[in-house]
């Protein structure tokens, strides 16, 4: 299911069970955090939309991509702890981490993540892919690396999607151990 889908489920749930009144008023951290979260995670998916809808490519568009995946998964992670799902694991080789870092290694902290300082080489950037030239302060040597952004951003979004569905899913089961058991129903 596409992820704008998932996020308009998570916030009608949220909405149409009146969680607020029921349970989120005597939890109000929790409601300000669910909040920020369901309006980030749209925020990110628009903008994530506009990156798809646009024919052009430069710097601005890739950090501004590179900075609304970000802040989606950060919603992600937020919705997960509200909803009683716990922290985010995910393998070192999914998309969610190998996006994740090259925004941090490229767009964020460049010169100071991990021993690692990046940049896209402006010559051999495109929508499918960039090249990059990094330098490893630990063994003191650089390195050109090739990263297939078209295909780690699709995989992201699968995966992204997935989490939004475990949400999704966990709602009702949180929501029923909560005070509105006779407001929700399945």
């Amino acid at each position: 299911m596409p992820i704008d889908t998932l996020a308009s489920d998570i916030r009608n749930f949220v909405n149409d069970n009146n969680l607020y009144d029921c349970y989120y008023k005597a939890q109000l951290a929790d409601w300000h955090i669910l909040c920020a979260a369901m309006d980030s995670l749209e925020d990110a998916e628009e903008a994530l939309y506009s990156y798809e809808s646009t024919e052009d490519f430069n710097y601005l568009i890739l950090y501004g991509m590179l900075q609304a995946v970000f802040l989606q998964q950060e919603a992600i992670i937020a919705l997960r702890s509200v909803f009683g799902l716990g922290r985010l694991v995910m393998p070192e080789t999914s998309a969610w981490n190998k996006i994740r870092d090259l925004r941090n290694t490229t767009a964020a902290h460049p010169n100071t993540r991990d021993g690692r300082s990046c940049f896209i080489t402006r010559a051999f950037m495109s929508r499918k892919k960039l090249h990059r030239l990094c330098w490893d302060k630990k063994q003191n040597k650089d390195f050109r690396e090739d990263v297939p952004l078209e295909e780690i951003y699709l995989l992201y979004k699968q995966e992204a999607a997935k989490c939004l569905d475990e949400i999704r899913a966990a709602q009702l089961n949180h929501t029923k151990n909560k005070i509105c058991l006779d407001l929700v129903e399945p």
